[in-house]
């Protein structure tokens, strides 16, 4: 029995030996190099479209920003007796009207409260009871 390490290779075993490195080799490129460096260039374009779409929505709000500054620039320009305000909003009396219509024949209490303003909202509680003789006048 000879030695295998001081064997010699056939052609065959050779042809096969050197195949078998080239197969390793490819393996271990896709899988060390190929498939890595690919997932990151996928990761990057996605960063990219993201990064569009950041600055697609960028660009628009500045557009809308310009018009509006542009808008109130042309309005600080007109002379004092031009400007318009918007005139105070109460309904009162159209309520006040209405729950008459509503609540004929009944007694009833409103009490309306100071605004509030919260997030831009102006808001004012109203408290309302109300009494009725029966429950078909209540309905």
């Amino acid at each position: 029995m000879q030695n295998l390490m001081t064997r010699r290779f056939t052609t065959r075993e050779k042809i096969l030996l050197l195949l078998l490195i080239v197969i390793l080799l490819v393996g271990l490129y896709f899988f060390l190099v190929y498939y890595p460096i690919k997932k990151d260039l996928e990761e990057i374009d996605q960063q990219k479209l993201d990064v569009a779409e950041k600055q697609d929505i960028a660009d628009i709000r500045e557009g809308i920003y310009d018009k509006m500054q542009a808008e109130l620039e042309e309005i600080f320009k007109m002379p004092e007796d031009q400007i318009t305000t918007m005139p105070d909003y109460d309904n009162v009396e159209d309520l006040m009207r209405k729950f008459n219509v509503i609540f004929e024949g009944t007694k009833y209490t409103l009490s309306f409260s100071v605004e509030q303003a919260k997030d831009g909202i102006v808001t004012r509680p109203i408290q309302f009871t109300f009494r009725a003789d029966n429950y078909e006048k209540a309905k």
